[in-house]
């Protein structure tokens, strides 16, 4: 709050009293959180996408598993942003079923990037197959060509700690191989919009030269920078900590204990005035719905 009211040292070395980075701040928490060699954060996951295709892969070639065309917030497509990108695209697979010889059929002198997008919105089951991420990781360390993923909204702690399904973490895609992860630093992780990389020291170097990075760097707007600090902070605690605090870890605890607080509110209700609304008696009753997917599963309790 001091910070967001105040002065900042954004773009100070307080040390050398000399100009430094605003990426500072923030890198070392980065890669304390996520176990990567280096970080940088611009304004959203659409511009960490696009500023790592325009530093590796204008006018290459990108290669992408069909099933991981996805289309992102706003409308926006993938193969959208990778044509605006002056990449292009070269699908690889079916929309059930991928091999790692497909990525190796694909591969030409053009090839920039092996890409992963993931499947955060949807589900493809039954008859599938398709690469392992270590897998992936390892045979583009082996043919020289960088694996990007799009991790989306960037878990960085196991949701099962919460009684949902798995979803792939950051720390499991660095831990991969994965030469660049992009994600999202508002969504799950809880802070202001942002886009984050994390990655190998290499790697992140060129993207920090890319003159594209003054464009889509983050605000220095001292709220921005403010508010993004508590919530990295408590993500680098041990997990134990971890779990315990931050607005989406409090979210997914309190979700587990909603029913227990709808119904005690129902039987409070029970024998009192009805609720009066726009004319109509409305009854108070907990309505319990649970909603299924494969990658995850939510509890929601509501008040009718």
């Amino acid at each position: 709050r001091a910070v967001a009211q105040g002065y900042s040292n954004l773009e100070y070395d307080l040390g050398a009293g000399a100009r430094g980075s605003r990426y500072s701040h923030a890198t070392d928490l980065l890669r304390r959180m996520t176990g990567a060699q280096d970080a940088l954060v611009v304004n959203n996951c659409a511009a960490a996408i696009l500023l790592i295709l325009d530093t590796f892969a204008r006018e290459g070639e990108v290669v992408l598993a069909r099933n991981q065309l996805i289309e992102i917030g706003g409308g926006f497509r993938l193969p959208e942003v990778l044509a605006r990108s002056g990449a292009r695209l070269v699908e690889v697979g079916t929309t059930n079923k991928v091999y790692l010889k497909d990525y190796e059929r694909a591969l030409s002198p053009r090839t920039a990037l092996l890409m992963r997008s993931h499947q955060s919105n949807y589900a493809i089951e039954g008859f599938v197959d398709d690469v392992v991420p270590a897998e992936l990781a390892a045979f583009g360390r082996r043919v020289g060509v960088a694996v990007v993923e799009d991790l989306g909204s960037g878990a960085l702690v196991d949701l099962s700690d919460y009684g949902l399904p798995h979803e792939r973490t950051v720390q499991d895609a660095v831990a991969d191989g994965i030469s660049l992860v992009a994600f999202s630093g508002d969504k799950l992780l809880g802070g202001p919009q942002a886009g984050v990389i994390v990655g190998t020291r290499a790697h992140v170097a060129r993207l920090r030269s890319n003159p594209l990075v003054r464009a889509l760097r983050v605000a220095k707007v001292p709220p921005v920078r403010a508010g993004r600090r508590p919530t990295r902070s408590r993500c680098s605690l041990p997990r134990s900590a971890c779990t315990q605090s931050g607005p989406r870890a409090k979210r997914f605890r309190s979700s587990a204990c909603s029913r227990n607080r709808a119904t005690s509110f129902a039987r409070a209700r029970h024998g009192l005035p009805l609720l009066r609304r726009r004319g109509r008696s409305c009854k108070c009753r907990a309505a319990w719905a649970e909603v299924h997917s494969r990658k995850r599963a939510l509890h929601r309790w509501a008040l009718r």
